[in-house]
């Protein structure tokens, strides 16, 4: 289980330092959101707005 709170403590480092996302990424994203997991328009710009 420590590898998991490891992982866990890295990513929010990662997330500290505020990284950029390109709009191709952005673009797959929203692909995936709506094609593959069957989410409304409404989730999808809500999530997007979380990541912005």
């Amino acid at each position: 289980m420590s590898g998991g709170t490891a992982k866990s403590d890295r990513a929010e480092a990662l997330l500290r330092r505020r990284p950029t996302i390109g709009m191709q990424e952005l673009n797959e994203v929203t692909s995936v959101c709506v094609r593959k997991l069957g989410m409304a328009w409404r989730e999808v710009v809500q999530f997007l707005e979380r990541v912005r």
